[in-house]
């Protein structure tokens, strides 16, 4: 969590998963957050992470998340084989963008609700794959909209604006 007022509830999960007697021992991944290894300024807020499918998370680089935070995201699930590749989005500096589940909703396979703001072509936009050396692999991408339709394997998408 980026915001010290946020600190808590990482601290309170943490506290529930090593000390409850029903997850005490239990064999569970920490993909972030884990309080052995130095993240640095790296964070990350669940509000910025979209599961699409086929093996592709979106996540959303905003105030709360930051680009380090997504490249040690995007490891870890690489490293345990739960995605293929990984779309990191900068989304405009302003209240409306706060995390990307404000600004943009999964509804089908092929289909997004979108806040025009964030699917202008000038947003930054990469995609991130293991580089086959336990690293990272940065391409970046023309359109956000273009990434997602490359990740799932569709045609153009259908992107419904909302909102602006």
């Amino acid at each position: 969590m980026a915001k010290p007022a946020r600190q808590r509830e990482t601290n309170n999960l943490r506290a529930i998963y090593r000390w409850h007697p029903q997850f005490a021992g239990g064999e569970f991944i920490k993909y972030f957050g884990d309080e052995n290894i130095n993240y640095d300024h790296a964070t990350l807020e669940g509000g910025d992470v979209l599961v699409i499918g086929r093996g592709a998370v979106l996540i959303g680089m905003s105030e709360r998340t930051t680009p380090q935070g997504v490249e040690f995201l995007a490891q870890a699930l690489f490293k345990h084989r739960q995605a293929e590749r990984v779309i990191a989005v900068e989304l405009p500096k302003h209240r409306s963008c706060m995390h990307l589940d404000t600004v943009m909703t999964h509804i089908d396979i092929d289909t997004f609700s979108v806040y025009p703001e964030v699917v202008r072509p000038d947003v930054n936009c990469w995609t991130l794959t293991p580089d086959g050396h336990g690293g990272l692999k940065r391409t970046q991408e023309s359109t956000l909209l273009h990434a997602i339709e490359k990740a799932l394997g569709i045609g153009p998408g259908t992107f419904n604006h909302h909102g602006g």
